[in-house]
């Protein structure tokens, strides 16, 4: 493949990286240690590591890595321990940045199908920001099918599609011990085939054996079809977690939380998550309605104007402007309604219209469309108004 060491700086535009083998170690595609290094409309593709960043691996120093209009795909990770990072491994303080790009299709023997940022407590933050792209049907063998964001690491995911990504153990999209920031995103049928409440079917927020304990903020993103064979269809949480503006429709879980599950952990770390304008309908456990679940010593808190599709959460969440058993009124699949990501749509008659909190409602909704008027519970506003007035 490609190397830039020892502060090298690399561009390229257009072309490909393919089918390169690292036998002895780590990065089968790119390796950029302490340099920087710009891909567009790149392809980094069918390259294999028997350790870590069967695409990419990025890290130690100052170090960049930018993909804009890059495909990643098919790139494999496996063989030890160390198998992580099957797309793209960042690490030691790195700042990568992925625009319009698609990951997919890649796989990691152990964390992070797509990719796996990390850091230690003694080293710079390892920085991963990713805006309009797609990652999807990645695989990793225990944690985060599609990203994996540990220790001293910070995710920042914007107006992404994580569809069909599937993880053997935690966190079917995302799975993350560091800080993570999901705004204007569709998770769309992601799976976690762990069986313990901490399983997370498309997002799990924990805690590291190293103390690092998840800070994770959703806004204005919708969750459908997520499901584990554990607890969390869509969400579990045993570190801290916002949430703004959600819509979680049709996730499955097979022991607590359809939808949602905030839990304490097998080392003692109790979750707490505080929930807002947010939208939950068609969540099961094992075939029953089931929207949100409390581990032991679980905290969910309600700041206000949620709208629980059964009576799952009502001794949970407990603000005068929660409604339970509602009617949400929602469309049952996810369409292209217009903005980056595919929405699922209020229909005339949901009680979500008009219902939710304004001091918390977002100016825009999933779409980037204006909340004109009253705000509506969940990632859509059936009145909005399309940037530019359109």
């Amino acid at each position: 493949g490609i190397a830039v060491i020892g502060g090298g700086t690399l561009e390229m535009v257009d072309g490909a990286i393919s089918e390169n083998l690292a036998l002895a170690g780590a990065a089968a595609g790119v390796l950029v240690l302490g340099s920087a290094a710009h891909f567009e409309g790149v392809e980094i593709m069918a390259n294999r590591a028997l350790q870590e960043g069967g695409g990419i691996l990025a890290g130690a120093g100052e170090t960049e890595l930018t993909l804009r209009s890059v495909l990643v795909a098919g790139n494999r990770v496996s063989g030890n321990s160390l198998s992580s990072g099957g797309g793209i491994l960042a690490f030691a303080g790195a700042e990568v940045l992925i625009e319009d790009s698609e990951i997919r299709e890649n796989e990691a023997g152990q964390f992070g199908g797509g990719g796996f940022t990390t850091a230690s407590a003694t080293q710079a933050a390892t920085r991963l920001t990713t805006r309009r792209s797609l990652v999807e049907d990645n695989n990793s063998g225990a944690d985060g099918g599609g990203f994996a964001v540990f220790g001293n690491s910070e995710g920042t995911f914007e107006e992404s599609l994580f569809a069909r990504n599937i993880t053997g153990r935690q966190g079917g999209a995302i799975s993350m011990t560091g800080i993570a920031d999901v705004r204007g995103s569709t998770f769309d049928r992601n799976e976690s085939r762990g069986t313990t409440l901490n399983s997370g079917g498309a997002i799990l927020a924990g805690v590291s054996a190293g103390g690092f304990r998840a800070s994770l903020t959703v806004e204005n993103s919708t969750f459908s079809g997520n499901e584990t064979n554990g607890g969390g269809g869509a969400i579990a949480v045993s570190g801290d977690a916002v949430l703004r503006s959600i819509t979680v429709s049709g996730g499955r879980a097979g022991t607590q939380g359809g939808g949602l599950l905030v839990f304490r952990d097998t080392g003692g770390f109790v979750g707490d998550v505080d929930i807002a304008n947010s939208l939950f309908a068609g969540n099961l456990v094992g075939g029953a309605p089931n929207a949100c679940g409390i581990g032991t010593q679980g905290v969910l808190v309600s700041s206000g104007n949620n709208l629980i599709s059964d009576q799952s959460c009502d001794t949970l969440l407990l603000h005068p402007g929660d409604r339970h058993a509602g009617n949400p009124g929602l469309a049952t699949a996810l369409s292209l309604n217009g903005g980056l990501t595919p929405t699922l749509a209020l229909l005339e008659g949901s009680e979500a219209i008009g219902g939710g909190l304004a001091a918390l409602c977002p100016t825009t909704d999933q779409r980037g469309y204006a909340r004109q008027g009253a705000c509506d519970i969940g990632a859509f506003q059936l009145n909005g108004v399309a940037p530019g007035g359109r």
